[in-house]
Parts: structure tokens; sequence; C-alpha cells
């Protein structure tokens, strides 16, 4: 079964996917995140004020799309954090997984 982006984005926003949940600083992520959207929506609505050209639907989807990207993109650097959101590499000095006997088939 397919991700629905809106809902994966959502559950991401409000932290309760299974990245946050694992991480045990996970109220912090969705800090920094909403403060970046944040960001982006005072920089979008003072560009609106200041750019009449702005003032089209094109515009409004670009921008929404662009802060999707932006969502999977935040989401997809989560795993690759070195603690064990992403699970670490196998036997690393922060895995959860025990590493695989020497000679043995990964």
């Amino acid at each position: 079964m397919r991700t629905n982006p809106f809902t994966d984005a959502w559950l991401f926003i409000s932290g309760n996917t299974g990245e946050h949940q694992a991480s045990g600083i996970g109220l912090f992520l969705t800090i920094l995140f909403l403060a970046l959207i944040a960001g982006s929506i005072g920089l979008a609505w003072i560009n609106w004020k200041q750019d009449a050209g702005q003032r089209t639907k094109e515009h409004l989807a670009t921008w929404l799309m662009r802060v999707m990207i932006g969502v999977m993109f935040y989401q997809g650097s989560i795993w690759k954090l070195p603690f064990p959101v992403a699970g670490g590499g196998a036997g690393g000095p922060f895995s959860r997984r025990p590493a695989p006997a020497r000679g043995g088939s990964y």
C-alpha cells in the first residue's frame, strides 16, 4: 500500500511517527520543524504583501509543493541521524541491533 504524502506529512509535523517516538527527542524535532514552517509562512506572507505579482494560485501552489518537498526532505534526513532513530549501523555504537556473526551473512 502506498503512503499518502499529505497524511505522512501531517503525522510527521504533529510528531506521531515511529521516528519521533523512537528518538527520545521527538519533541525537539517537532519544535524545530514547526519553527522552519513558521519562517516559511512568514517569508511567504511578506513576499505576498510586497509583490502583487506573487498573488496568484500558481505561486501559492508552488509554495505549497516546496513546503511538501521540504517536509519529505526533513523527514528523510532523520533516517540518517546517528542516534537510535535510524537504528544505526548493525553493531555500531548507537545501534539497537547486534553485529552479525563473523563470516555470517547479513
